[in-house]
């Protein structure tokens, strides 16, 4: 019977324990870490901020002791929303959404943000606090479609990687830059995917085999890229700067400006130290902090190498460089346009292979990124019009 009594103490006091652990922590801040991405959380965060300032500016809704500049100021102001209840703060948000439209916003910037917010009111009904019905408000819909058309066809594809290669100031500038411009072309990679390339993420043992941390996506997925492709690789890491760490978090594709050097060896190390920190202070009631290799741990040390990566930024400036000495607007995006347009208009492969090069969930997704749907409707026209000469 004592022994008995003993288990059952000990059940609550770990049932107590328990409890308190549950309260400690804040369900929206672990809904935004666990299931967005870096780039789509910086966003949303970066859409919620604008929120709570119309809120406390607009609405007259008193957020005068929040700090907005911090993430958790931002989940605070937001948690105090939808607390107002569903009728109150959904009617803040079609108010908010009829004074961006005045402001003349986009609809597809209004959109976005709308989408953020519902994120938010789904995750907090699904975390039993709050229930806000924003899946009943509906985006406006853009008048047209922006013309985001990048260079396709294999002569400009051809001409585009000549002109990266030619853009490089150094050997290494123009290996790298070769490099990054085939990903682009053959894989169709973003910007973000780039960036965050690590030395792990490619092998000369497995020279076709490249991993990539996906948009939204928390595990690396293994993609196959060409053997042109596969030798500037190559020949981009015989030339990759020996002052660069060559461990396996370290930047794949790393900054080559003057004073990337300082940088790797002052700024690089103190970074490293506080990911170390930020992992430890993410331990979980075991006292562990995430894993070495887990997407969280990977997260860390690719934001810590921000400062000698070449990141998705500066990969935009170098596509967009290479637009604007051609007089033309170019991107990371456009690009990808191309590539899809390419693999179907004059490739003649399948929308759904297209697909699978953009990694589209959706094929209808895909549809969007082809740019020749004027001229095939044309064609079809004409063809469908020879059948009726005489008519």
């Amino acid at each position: 019977m004592e022994e008995t009594a003993l288990v059952q103490v000990g059940l609550s006091q770990l049932a107590r324990r328990l409890e308190q652990v549950a309260q400690e922590r804040d369900p929206l801040a672990e809904a935004l870490q666990q299931e967005l991405g870096r780039e789509s959380r910086e966003a949303y965060l970066k859409d919620w901020k604008t929120f709570a300032r119309w809120l406390e500016a607009t609405a007259g809704h008193p957020q005068t002791s929040v700090d907005l500049s911090s993430p958790a100021g931002v989940l605070q102001a937001m948690g105090a929303w939808l607390q107002l209840g569903d009728q109150t703060a959904r009617a803040l948000v079609q108010k908010w959404m009829a004074d961006q439209t005045r402001q003349g916003l986009a609809a597809a910037t209004i959109g976005r943000r709308l989408a953020s917010l519902k994120f938010l009111a789904r995750q907090a009904a699904l975390k039993e606090l709050a229930d806000i019905r924003l899946h009943l408000l509906k985006a406006p819909r853009p008048e047209k479609r922006r013309d985001m058309r990048g260079p396709s066809g294999v002569a400009a594809m051809v001409d585009l990687v000549a002109r990266a290669e030619a853009y490089g100031t150094s050997p290494a500038a123009k290996a790298r830059n070769r490099a990054v411009a085939l990903l682009l072309l053959t894989n169709a990679l973003r910007r973000g995917e780039i960036g965050r390339l690590a030395m792990a993420d490619w092998s000369p043992e497995q020279p076709l085999q490249l991993a990539i941390r996906g948009k939204g996506r928390k595990e690396k997925e293994l993609v196959t890229i060409t053997t042109a492709t596969a030798a500037a690789m190559e020949a981009w890491m015989t030339l990759r700067p020996a002052w660069m760490p060559s461990a396996p978090w370290a930047p794949l594709f790393c900054a080559l400006d003057r004073a990337a050097e300082t940088r790797s060896t002052r700024e690089l190390p103190v970074a490293l130290e506080q990911a170390q920190t930020n992992l430890e202070a993410m331990a979980g009631p075991d006292g562990k902090p995430p894993a070495e290799g887990s997407p969280i741990w990977w997260e860390e040390m690719t934001l810590a190498t921000t400062s000698v990566a070449f990141t998705g930024k500066a990969v935009y400036r170098l596509v967009a460089a290479l637009g604007a000495a051609e007089g033309k607007t170019l991107s990371p995006h456009r690009l990808r346009h191309g590539a899809v347009t390419t693999l179907v208009a004059d490739l003649r492969m399948p929308m759904e292979q297209a697909q699978a090069l953009a990694r589209h969930k959706s094929v209808a997704t895909t549809c969007r990124y082809f740019d020749r749907a004027g001229e095939l409707q044309a064609a079809a026209t004409a063809s469908l019009g020879s059948l009726l000469v005489g008519v």
